[in-house]
């Protein structure tokens, strides 16, 4: 079975900062979690490649629902639009590969991360082009299913995110570095 996988690294740079972060994960740019020991890093991890695992699987079922609506308009598409399509469904195959790939370069969980938002993208650019279609046949069930569809996609879009913040929360560095701030300026 295929897994989100997620590094964990060295915190060398923060050292000097506060001796007692060993250990960082770094998800993207604006989303870092320090933890004191492997064991805590570990847990955390656990937890994480759980949820995107998870939520791995979820994408892969809109992706299937997002095909099958596709393939109910495939003789009602101009083959110009067809070509489109297959596009997008070629890139959101690529970047599910990505994701579920397990690459150990140092911006890897970055790089991940900024995979997922390519998908949402991908997946609701192609039901606002099936809603489009229901629309101009009349199917108004098609449609109100397209866009219940990209409902959905926004609110994982959200969730993700909300997930994120609630453990940065409890793992960032910020309340470390007001302590070391203010010990400063004493």
């Amino acid at each position: 079975m295929r897994s989100f996988s997620i590094q964990i690294q060295d915190s060398e740079g923060f050292n000097s900062i506060n001796p007692t972060i060993k250990y960082v994960i770094r998800l993207s740019r604006n989303n870092s979690f320090y933890f004191k020991n492997l064991r805590e890093a570990k847990c955390f991890r656990v937890k994480l490649e759980e949820f995107y695992t998870n939520h791995c699987y979820l994408i892969n079922d809109l992706y299937l629902t997002t095909l099958q609506n596709y393939r109910h308009y495939f003789f009602n598409i101009k083959p110009f639009e067809i070509k489109f399509c297959k596009e997008y469904f070629k890139e959101i195959d690529t970047q599910f590969d990505y994701i579920l790939s397990h690459s150990e370069t140092t911006n890897s969980n970055n790089f991940k991360f900024s995979r997922f938002q390519t998908l949402y993208d991908n997946m609701s650019s192609i039901n606002a082009f099936l809603s489009n279609q229901a629309r101009i046949k009349q199917d108004y069930s098609m449609k109100n299913k397209c866009k219940s569809f990209e409902m959905h996609l926004f609110h994982l879009k959200d969730e993700t995110s909300k997930y994120n913040i609630k453990y940065k929360n409890l793992y960032s560095n910020e309340s470390t570095l007001q302590v070391i701030k203010h010990q400063a300026s004493a």
